[in-house]
């Protein structure tokens, strides 16, 4: 008896020997899984980690069209102003081209066209926060006219390839001289060559002055054609600014001689009228003299 019990507990000594080391792996077994599982689910998250949305630029709406219908009759009001031989508004791709006078000169294009002109200004105007808040949101073309400026011909030739309309004034600056106009800087016939578009000329007759008329003296569209498919080089493009600029001022000159002809034909017209008028009562009286006479015959 002592013997069978003696064995009965050698075997139950064995058994519980044998299931320790089974309950011992147990949570060894489990706390691998759960550190293999957790480190497989690192990687998971950091891949399934949406990527950060880049903020985009916000986009302004462009204001030219409300000012375009704002500004040009409060401008009016004191400055009065009229268009000469004025053409039909063009559709399509073209470089408005004139003198300039003033800031207040991109009016007179911006009244000859529906659609959005994109005015070319010089880098120096961004220096106030007022100019610059406004430069930016009517989609305007900066120049650096003090270096060698790609980004702004590559801006107008991309407007005008797109079927848009770009303006500028060829002195680069306002005149405040008693010349005709100023010396050209490169830009206005390069574009239109390149782009192969129409420029529209005009040409202020005098510098605006309050309560005084102003007349825009508007030439018809003409395109440097002569130039096109031509290899060009700096002296062909000085060629095609000095054949701008001759136009631009017959264009003035020839309304100014338009206009002195019309007034001396007035004036011819009104002397005429009274040397008439003055030979009539000549006659008149005459013929009462004769009549008198013929009278006291009688």
């Amino acid at each position: 008896m002592e013997n069978e019990e003696k064995r009965e507990l050698a075997a139950e000594s064995a058994q519980k020997d044998e299931t320790v080391p089974e309950t011992k792996s147990v949570p060894e077994t489990k706390v691998a899984v759960e550190t293999d599982t957790n480190s497989a689910a690192v990687p998971e998250k950091k891949g399934n980690k949406k990527p950060a949305k880049e903020k985009k630029a916000k986009k302004h709406k462009n204001p030219y069209p409300f000012l375009r219908w704002l500004i040009p009759p409060l401008y009016r009001l004191i400055f009065p102003f009229k268009y000469i031989n004025k053409q039909p508004k063009p559709q399509g791709a073209c470089i408005w081209v004139g003198n300039h006078y003033t800031i207040m000169d991109i009016i007179f294009p911006a009244k000859m066209t529906d659609q959005n002109l994109h005015y070319l200004y010089k880098k120096e105007l961004r220096n106030s926060a007022f100019m610059r808040f406004w430069l930016d949101r009517c989609e305007t073309i900066c120049v650096d006219r003090g270096a060698n400026d790609v980004r702004s011909v590559m801006d107008s030739l991309k407007y005008l390839k797109n079927g848009e309309q770009i303006s500028l004034f060829p002195e680069g600056t306002r005149n405040k001289t008693d010349a005709e106009m100023l010396p050209f800087m490169s830009g206005a016939t390069m574009f239109a060559i390149k782009a192969k578009v129409p420029i529209y000329p005009f040409m202020i007759d005098r510098k605006p002055k309050a309560f005084r008329m102003t007349k825009i003296i508007v030439g018809e569209p003409f395109e440097f054609t002569e130039y096109y498919g031509k290899r060009m080089k700096a002296e062909d493009y000085a060629e095609a600014d000095n054949k701008l600029r001759e136009r631009m001022l017959a264009l003035r000159r020839d309304y100014f001689a338009q206009e002195a002809a019309k007034k001396q034909a007035k004036i011819a017209a009104k002397a005429a009228k009274k040397q008439a008028k003055t030979e009539a009562k000549k006659a008149k009286k005459q013929a009462k003299l004769a009549a008198k006479e013929a009278k006291k015959k009688k």
